[in-house]
């Protein structure tokens, strides 16, 4: 029969085990009673005196979150109790002892990827605590950062967009420096300055809180010629005109312009295009931008280019006319028409349709103008009759004696045939013959004849006047 501290009896077993013992409840001394076959009996005492285990470890990793990158160490720590530290990994199942140390922390070298399991316990006195509860520490790779350009060349004005390389995964994040931008394809600057974005600009990649090496960029900006001025000597101008269009800019390498319907770029190594025999079809809004290294410079003003056609003057040849009538000239176009102009012998007028008082035979230009110039001209022949030179003379008798036929006569000696006549005379005598005739002519008949004589342009109306008379 054993008996002990704590009301402790067995009298089953003559070595009893006593479990999960403590110093507390199990020190002291334990007696042992034998009772023999005759009913003798025989004690013994042992005093147990027990030492206390150090306390159940608990594990602290330096990373709160137990997440490490590859490269990184781990350190393992646990509060110090005065004892030897042993650092397991449980791999497969097993523990696997790493180190031993007496200092309360241990560092793991160059873990590899993937997740880890660690736990500790101390020795001491030759007691062994508990093992501390494990620690799941899970080792991340390091991602890649990479550009997609390190160098990237832009003109000024320009916009940029740099761009990383995809790193595969999820929960990849971009950040790019000195822009302070968490982006993949961040937005430099919609118009470049080279004072303000040429430089370097550095990305990162984080994926699961491991940051790369930086990649870095190199951005240039070059600068771009100054916007050209475009200019001409004369801008509006009529068709079939050379026009010479002028780049202030004079130093590019190249030159591209535009023209009004913007469907097509002329390009040009020299600073000037000249519009050769000039059509409406190249009317409107000329611009040009200059090219050097690589650079466009802002494209010119517009510069307005004005294209008429010529007119086409008619100018109908006017009647002859008498002398001393009026001459009327005219003229028309199938164009606006600013100026008019006519000339001619010892005349000028500056209307469209003018007179000339009293008319004066002669070749006459009339010289049509629009407001930009353009020209056409017409020619008339314009003819004044001289009116015929005449005078007149009869046959008449002195003494009449009714069975005489007495004849007017008409002598002309100037103007042009064919012409007309009409002579008058008393007793209401009319005759349109050139010679007229007064049969059987009696004292009656005697008095004033007259003869007026016109040419073929209705010219003359010239009177001759005589007398036929009787002595009778």
């Amino acid at each position: 029969m054993w008996t002990g501290p704590n009301g402790y009896t067995n009298n089953l077993d003559p070595n009893p085990v006593i479990p999960n013992a403590t110093k507390l409840a199990r020190d002291g001394t334990y007696t042992v009673k034998i009772t023999g076959v005759p009913g003798c009996t025989a004690t013994g005492n042992v005093t147990v005196t027990l030492i206390a285990p150090p306390p159940k470890p608990n594990l602290v990793a330096d990373s709160t979150d137990l997440s490490y990158c590859v490269g990184n160490p781990i350190l393992l720590s646990t509060a110090s109790v005065g004892a030897t530290y042993e650092w397991y990994e449980v791999v497969a199942g097993n523990p696997s002892l790493l180190s031993s140390t007496v200092q309360p922390n241990f560092t793991i070298s160059n873990p590899s990827i993937g997740q880890h399991q660690y736990f500790v316990r101390a020795t001491g006195n030759g007691c062994t605590s508990q093992n501390s509860d494990s620690k799941f520490i899970t080792m991340n790779p390091v991602p890649t950062a990479q550009v997609e350009a390190p160098l990237v060349i832009r003109c000024e004005g320009e916009s940029l967009t740099l761009g990383a390389v995809t790193t595969p995964g999820s929960g990849v994040v971009y950040y790019w420096e000195p822009l302070k931008v968490f982006s993949q394809f961040p937005l430099v600057a919609p118009s470049l300055d080279s004072a303000l974005h040429a430089g370097f600009y550095t990305l990162s990649v984080f994926q699961g809180g491991c940051r790369s090496n930086p990649s870095v960029t190199e951005v240039r900006v070059k600068k771009k010629p100054a916007k050209p001025t475009l200019t001409t000597a004369k801008a509006q101008v009529c068709e079939g005109a050379n026009v010479l269009l002028i780049s202030s800019i004079s130093q590019a390498a190249e030159y591209r312009w535009k023209s009004p319907d913007q469907t097509k770029d002329t390009v040009t190594s020299g600073n000037s295009l000249n519009l050769v025999n000039i059509t409406q079809a190249w009317e409107g809004n000329w611009r040009v931008s200059a090219f050097k290294d690589g650079c466009e410079s802002q494209i010119s003003d517009p510069l307005l280019i004005e294209v008429q056609e010529y007119p086409d003057v008619t100018a109908p040849t006017p009647p002859t006319i008498c002398q001393n009538d009026t001459l009327f000239l005219s003229a028309t176009a199938d164009k606006q028409i600013a100026t008019w102009a006519w000339s001619g012998p010892s005349f000028s007028s500056f209307e469209q349709n003018p007179t000339r008082i009293p008319g004066v035979s002669g070749v006459y230009k009339i010289l049509a103008s629009t407001s930009f110039g353009c020209a056409d001209s017409a020619f008339v022949t314009a003819l004044v009759s001289v009116p015929p030179q005449i005078s007149a003379s009869n046959d008449t008798l002195e003494c009449l004696t009714g069975n005489q036929t007495i004849h007017l006569i008409s002598n002309i000696s100037a103007g042009d045939w064919p012409f007309t006549f009409m002579w008058s005379g008393p007793n209401n005598y009319n005759s349109t013959d050139s010679i007229g005739l007064i049969p059987n002519a009696t004292a009656i008949q005697t008095g004033a004849y007259n003869l007026i004589v016109k040419d073929n342009a209705n010219n003359g109306g010239v009177k001759a006047d005589f007398d036929a008379r009787s002595d009778d």
